[in-house]
Order: structure tokens, then sequence, then C-alpha cells
């Protein structure tokens, strides 16, 4: 894996239990997000796969394409080198970087 990574996990939260889907409620409500910049899916894919995940648990949301992880995955994923930051945090530098290459 290169220095440079595009994939990311945010810190673990608790969600509410109204903000879960029916489906996950049985994983527990502390989670946190694998994801990764656009054009690094097999990246994301492949870290997800080295860590444990299967590849139908990823969410393609058109918004926001990720992965939930337990706290656990999230040490493994840390491990295999993803960045740690939030999600507003990486928009905030995702759109930083789109602003400068229109101006190119």
């Amino acid at each position: 894996m290169s220095d440079e990574s595009h994939v990311y996990v945010d810190r673990v939260e608790a969600y509410p239990s109204e903000a879960i889907a029916k489906g996950a409620r049985k994983y527990g409500k502390v989670w946190c997000h694998l994801w990764c910049d656009k054009g690094y899916e097999e990246e994301l894919h492949r870290i997800a796969s080295k860590i444990g995940l299967k590849r139908d648990w990823y969410q393609q949301h058109r918004s926001f394409p990720h992965y939930d992880l337990t706290a656990r995955k999230r040490e493994l994923a840390l491990r295999e080198g993803v960045k740690e930051i939030s999600v507003k945090e990486w928009l905030k530098a995702s759109v930083r970087e789109w602003m400068k290459e229109r101006r190119k």
C-alpha cells in the first residue's frame, strides 16, 4: 500500500435507535464508517476484505458509499494504513481540492 491512502475512517460513535436501520440493530448502535475518495473503490474493497468485511456489507448509497465498522474492525483498518478523519473534515478537504482543480 502506498503512503498516500485514499481510504478513511471516522470516530466511533453511538447512534440513537431511531437512526439505525432494522437490519443493523442486531450489531448494536456503536460504530463508525469506512469510505474512500472517488476512484479508489478497489483499494477500499481490498482493505475491507483484508479486515474481514464481506463485500455485500458495502452500502452503495449515492451520497456516501461506505462500510459500517465496529470499534474492533476500525482498529484493524487503522493498522492497514487508512486515514482517520471526520466525514465533515473530509468533505471540506474534498471541496477545496475540487475548487483547486477547477481553477486550473
